[in-house]
């Protein structure tokens, strides 16, 4: 047990359950994920649709069963206002545990690093440089910079973009490092 002062969270007993019901925390570890989680996720490619939407139904399911039947029977309960605030703290907890995975498939991945030229049919250019290409025939992008000063249809143009990568689980690949070249 951690004792603390009345301002703080004690760990132990009921207190935890508080900390659970206590949404702001949920909303403050969400963004801090969300800043942590979109620097990972572009280095995943092929991550499944089908597995992000099982992860985010669990995460609601749980969430919203959790608030509405600890809730219910309270004055001034209202099932929108909860259902408003699982979607929020669902999304917080489906960042958790894809982030998890995003671990565990980076861990997961071959220590074979192939390496593959891929087309660059985009670069756009702004707050957060991005060069889109084709992998195994589907469109990817990845953030990229430009300290070469290159010109969008130049690159599109006259480069392409080198990968190396490894194979993972869900047939997914981690990108290793990548970079800008000219077309041979």
């Amino acid at each position: 047990m951690l004792l603390c002062d009345e301002n703080l969270i004690i760990f132990g007993g009921n207190d935890l359950t508080k900390m659970i019901k206590n949404k702001k925390v949920f909303y403050i570890v969400g963004a801090v994920l969300l800043g942590f989680y979109a620097g990972e996720d572009e280095k995943i490619l092929n991550f499944p649709f089908r597995v992000n939407v099982m992860l985010y139904a669990g995460s609601l399911a749980v969430t919203l069963g959790y608030f509405h039947f600890s809730n219910r029977k309270k004055a001034g309960y209202s099932f929108v206002m909860e259902f408003l605030s699982s979607l929020a703290i669902a999304f917080a907890l489906f960042l958790m545990i894809r982030i998890g995975f995003l671990f565990y498939i980076k861990k997961a991945a071959d220590r074979d690093v192939s390496i593959m030229r891929c087309p660059v049919y985009n670069f756009i250019s702004g707050r957060r440089n991005s060069v889109y290409f084709y992998f195994h025939n589907q469109r990817y992008s990845l953030g990229y910079r430009n300290n070469q000063q290159l010109d969008r249809e130049d690159i599109i143009k006259n480069y392409e973009l080198e990968l190396e990568y490894s194979r993972s689980v869900l047939d997914t690949y981690v990108i290793r490092r990548y970079r800008i070249i000219p077309k041979k």
